[in-house]
Formats: C-alpha cells, structure tokens, sequence
C-alpha cells in the first residue's frame, strides 16, 4: 500500500517520500500490521521510532514474522545479539514458512560462529526458497568453518549458478 501511494502521490523513492507515503497508510489504515511494517522499514533512520513501529505491528498481527526480523535487525544493528537472535527466532515460530527468517537466524548464528546451527537455518532457508543464492553462499561459510569441504565446495558451485554472490563464491573457492 505505502509503494501504491509512493508512486501514485509521490512518482518519487526518496527517503522523506517514502516515509510520507507510509505513513498516510498508516493513517488511513491504522490496523494494518503491515503499513505498520512498511512504516517502521521507512524510518530506518530512527531506530527508537521504528522499533515501536515493528512493535506496533506484533501488537496487532504477532504472527507477523517480518515485523520479528524487522525488530531483530535494529536490535542487531545495535549489537543486542541475544534479543535479535531471539525476534529472529521467533519470527520462523510464528510464520513457518518464512526463508528470510531462517537466513537472517543462520547470518547471526555464523557471526557468532555457531556453525553447526547456522548450517542447519541456512539449509531450511534454502528447502524454502531454493532460488536466493546468498543462502548457498551462508551455507558455504558455515560449512567451511565446520571443515565440511566437500559439501562447503557444492555450496558455493551452488552460489555461482545464480547471480547475486558469484565473485564472493569464487573467492572462497579459491
């Protein structure tokens, strides 16, 4: 909605538009979780502003598991790694087929060289959306570090047969 309104008010993607146009969802929908989302995401800027945003957004729809990812990256953002990595969790709890969720939960988990745990989240991503190379590319890295080569190598073949990580797939093969 706050995109449709972006474009029809605006013709515009700046910043302040962007802002603008989610906030008159918000105001014209104010039990919508999801201008509430779109609203916090626009507000970047302002992490206090957009974390009461997200938690707007799980006071009226809690299994809204972009509004637990949203949370968890401001609060890793600000280096608050137990609670991200508990709204990430929550996130692949209350919406079980999210694959954003399980990446974000294996990134945080492979920056806290959790390994075996971030594998297994990046593996789940990838079962969910097989098309999204960055999770072949996590699951590489994580197998790496585990020393699980063979596997880690397939990973990063895996990258380098999409697009959007192939030069770091073609480092880490070395």
């Amino acid at each position: 909605l706050g995109r449709a309104l972006l474009r029809q008010k605006y013709h515009t993607t700046s910043p302040s538009d962007h802002l603008a146009a989610w906030e008159k969802a918000v105001e014209e929908y104010p039990d919508s979780a999801l201008a509430h989302c779109g609203r916090a995401a626009a507000l970047r800027e302002d992490r206090e502003a957009a974390l009461a945003a997200y938690r707007r957004a799980l006071e009226l729809q809690p299994d809204l598991g972009e509004a637990h990812v949203g949370s968890g990256r401001i609060l890793e953002s600000e280096e608050d790694f137990d609670a991200a990595l508990t709204e990430y969790r929550k996130a692949v709890q209350v919406e079980l087929g999210y694959a954003d969720g399980h990446r974000v939960v294996g990134a945080l988990l492979l920056k806290r060289k959790d390994f075996a745990q971030s594998a297994a989240a990046s593996r789940k991503a990838i079962d969910l959306s097989p098309r999204i190379s960055g999770n072949y590319y996590q699951l590489g890295q994580a197998l790496h570090a585990l020393e699980q080569f063979e596997e880690a190598i397939a990973a990063y073949r895996e990258t380098i047969t999409r697009s959007e990580f192939q030069t770091a797939a073609f480092y880490a093969l070395g």
